[in-house]
C-alpha cells in the first residue's frame, strides 16, 4: 500500500503570498502606463496636441504612520484624484459596513500601493486591479443606480421629494452632480453659488428630512473643504443651520462634518443637474445568473415571504439606453404552463421595483420585444430580503403568452368603442409602457381588429416600428391575441400612448385590408381560452376539449 503526505498549509498566509506577488508585478506594469492611457479615447487627440510625450506616473508610497484613520461615515476625501464621482460614492457607501468588507480582499496597507477590489461589471463581481472611471455606485454596490434628471420634475417636485426622502429613510447611497454655468439662469447666477464651472462636480448627499413646511438636504463636497464649490443658500448661515439642528434629532452626528452643507429642497432644482440612487441594501441576499433572453426561463423557490428586485445588465452597454421584459408568475409544479398568480409583469430600465412574494414556487420570464431577432445576453440579479434559490428551467414559449393575456385579462382596462357583444379590447398600462389585448368570447365569428398608434418615436413596439405602426388582426373565436406591447422611458414628457382601436365581428377568416402585418418577437399568437359559461357546458370545441383542469387563460 502507498502511503501519503499530508502537508498543512495556511491557506491565509499562501493567500496572502500570491497577492504579493500578483502586487508586486503590477507595479511594475503600471509604472509603465503613461496618463494619456487613462483617459477616454475621445480625450486622447486633444490631450495629444497639447503633449508630445506623456507624463509617467510617479509613484509614492506612504508610511503607516502617514495614514489617517477615520472611522467616522462619509469621511472619504477626494484630495488631487481626478474623480469625483467615484469619490462621492466611496463617501455614500461608507456607511455601509457590509459592503466595505465585502468590496476589499483584506485591509493591510500594501507596500506595492497595489490592492485587489471587488467590482460590479457588466452585472457581475470582479476582481479589479486598475482604473474603473465608470457608474461608481453601480459597480461599488452591485445594484443598478436610478438617474434622476432634476428639471424633469419641475412640475412634480412632490414625487421627486418622496424619492429622496425614502431613499435617504433607507439608506440608500445618494450621488448628486452640480449644474454647470450655463444652464444657471442668470438671475440666480452668484459668485458664491456653484456657478464658475465647466464641469460638473460629483457631491454626496447624506441625507434628506423635513420639519414643519421645510424640506432640506444634507450635501456633502468629496474634496472635504468646499474651496470653489461654495454654498452659502437659504439654510448656510448661522440661524438657518441652528433651526435645522434644533429639528434635525436622527442626524445631528452629520451637522459639523467638514466639506458639508444644508440646502433646501428648491435650491436643489436651481444649481443641481442630477441625482444617482443606489437601492443597496445590507441585510438582502442576492443570486446572479448569467443568461440569454429567449434561451431559458428562472424557476424560483421561496420559503419565508419576502421582497424580491430583479435587475437585469447587459454587458458592454454602459451609457447605451436599454430595457427588458420580466415577469414573475407563480406556478404549478404539477402543472407548469398554468399561471396561478402573476405577481410582476413590466418592462424595467435594469432594475425593478421591489415585489413581495409569499412561500411557494414561482417561474421568471426574461424577454425582450424590441430588435428581439438579434440574440442578446443579460446578467439577471435576483435581489432578496430573504435567501430564495434559483435555477434554469426550459424555456417554453406558450407560457410567456399566458402571462401576458393573464395579465391583462385580470388588471386590464376596457378601451371605449363601440361595443360589439362578445367582442372587448384591453389595456393594461402605466407611464412607461402598455398592452393591448383582443378577446372574442363568440363562439362561431371571426374578430377583426384595425390598430393604428401615433407619437411612436420615442417608444419600443412589440411588432412593425416608427415606419410601420398600422397593424390588423383576425382572432378565431374563443381566442385572445395580444395585440401590441409599447414602452419608453419613464422620464420622457410624453404622456399616455396615443393610439386609434377600430374591431368588428365577421364570418370571414381573412384579413378586410391585407395590411403587411409584421409578427410579434418573441411570437406571440391567438391563444384559446375557456370562458366560465362554456366550461359549465363542458363541451368540445374544434381547438379541442376544454375542461375544468385547463389553465385560465
Amino acid at each position: 500500500m502507498s502511503s501519503k503526505t499530508f502537508i498543512e498549509v495556511d491557506l491565509e498566509a499562501e493567500q496572502a503570498r500570491i497577492d504579493s506577488i500578483q502586487a508586486k508585478f503590477l507595479e511594475e506594469q503600471l509604472k509603465q502606463v503613461k496618463t494619456l492611457d487613462y483617459l477616454p479615447p475621445n480625450m486622447r487627440q486633444p490631450m495629444m496636441e497639447f503633449v508630445n510625450n506623456a507624463i509617467k506616473i510617479q509613484w509614492a508610497r506612504a508610511e503607516y504612520d502617514s495614514f489617517w484613520f477615520d472611522y467616522n461615515h462619509f469621511h472619504v476625501y477626494q484630495n488631487s484624484y481626478g474623480n469625483c464621482g467615484l469619490v462621492a460614492s466611496l463617501s455614500a457607501i461608507s456607511a455601509h459596513n457590509s459592503l466595505i468588507k465585502f468590496l476589499f480582499r483584506d485591509f493591510e496597507i500594501s507596500p506595492y500601493g497595489v490592492y485587489q477590489v471587488k467590482l460590479c461589471l457588466d452585472g457581475e463581481w470582479k476582481i479589479i486591479d486598475g482604473f474603473c472611471d465608470k457608474l461608481a455606485l453601480t459597480v461599488l454596490t452591485g445594484i443598478p443606480a436610478i438617474n434622476l434628471i432634476i428639471k424633469t420634475f419641475s412640475n412634480k417636485r412632490d414625487e421627486l421629494w418622496e424619492i429622496l426622502k425614502d431613499a435617504s429613510a433607507k439608506k440608500f447611497p445618494m450621488v448628486c452632480a452640480n449644474k454647470v454655468t450655463g444652464e444657471i439662469a442668470r438671475k440666480d447666477r452668484r459668485p458664491d453659488i456653484l456657478t464658475k464651472h465647466d464641469f460638473r462636480h460629483a457631491f454626496t448627499i447624506m441625507t434628506c428630512f423635513e420639519f414643519g413646511s421645510n424640506r432640506v438636504l444634507k450635501i456633502r463636497n468629496p474634496w472635504g473643504h468646499n474651496g470653489e464649490y461654495t454654498f452659502n443658500g437659504k439654510w448656510t448661515t448661522p440661524d438657518g443651520s441652528w433651526e435645522i439642528y434644533k429639528n434635525d434629532t436622527e442626524n445631528c452626528g452629520y451637522w459639523e462634518m467638514i466639506g458639508s452643507f444644508w440646502i433646501d429642497f428648491d435650491e436643489l432644482f436651481t444649481y443641481f443637474f442630477d441625482v444617482s440612487i443606489s437601492r443597496y441594501r445590507d441585510c438582502w441576499s442576492e443570486i446572479r445568473l448569467n443568461m440569454a433572453i429567449g434561451g431559458l426561463m428562472i424557476k424560483i423557490r421561496v420559503s419565508e415571504e419576502c421582497d424580491v428586485c430583479v435587475s437585469a445588465v447587459k454587458p458592454k452597454y454602459h451609457k447605451q439606453r436599454y430595457h427588458t421584459w420580466i415577469s414573475i408568475h407563480r406556478s404549478d409544479p404539477s402543472n407548469p404552463e398554468k399561471i396561478l398568480q402573476v405577481m410582476l409583469c413590466e418592462p424595467i430600465d435594469r432594475i425593478s421595483e421591489d415585489v413581495h412574494l409569499p412561500p411557494g414556487d414561482y417561474i421568471m420570464i426574461v424577454s425582450n420585444f424590441y430588435e428581439s431577432s438579434k440574440k442578446e445576453e443579460r446578467v439577471v440579479a435576483i435581489h432578496s430580503s430573504r435567501a430564495v434559490t434559483a435555477q434554469f428551467c426550459t424555456w417554453n414559449p406558450n407560457v410567456l403568452v399566458n402571462v401576458y393575456q393573464n395579465v391583462v385579462a385580470e388588471k386590464g382596462e376596457e378601451i371605449p368603442n363601440k361595443k360589439e357583444e362578445g367582442a372587448s379590447i384591453k389595456k393594461y398600462s402605466s407611464d412607461t409602457f402598455v398592452i393591448v389585448m383582443a378577446e372574442n368570447c363568440t363562439d362561431d365569428k371571426y374578430l377583426h381588429v384595425d390598430t393604428r398608434c401615433s407619437k411612436v418615436e420615442k417608444s419600443w413596439l412589440s411588432r412593425g416600428d416608427v415606419f410601420n405602426h398600422h397593424y390588423e388582426d383576425v382572432i378565431p373565436p374563443k381566442s385572445r391575441q395580444i395585440l401590441i406591447l409599447m414602452y419608453r422611458y419613464k422620464w420622457i414628457d410624453q404622456k399616455g400612448f396615443p393610439m386609434k382601436i377600430s374591431y368588428y365581428l365577421s364570418n370571414r377568416k381573412k384579413k378586410f385590408w391585407r395590411l403587411y402585418t409584421v409578427e410579434h418577437f418573441p411570437s406571440i399568437a391567438p391563444t384559446d381560452y375557456q370562458s366560465d359559461e362554456y366550461n359549465q357546458s363542458g363541451e368540445d370545441s374544434e381547438y379541442g376539449r376544454l375542461d375544468s383542469t385547463s389553465p385560465a387563460l
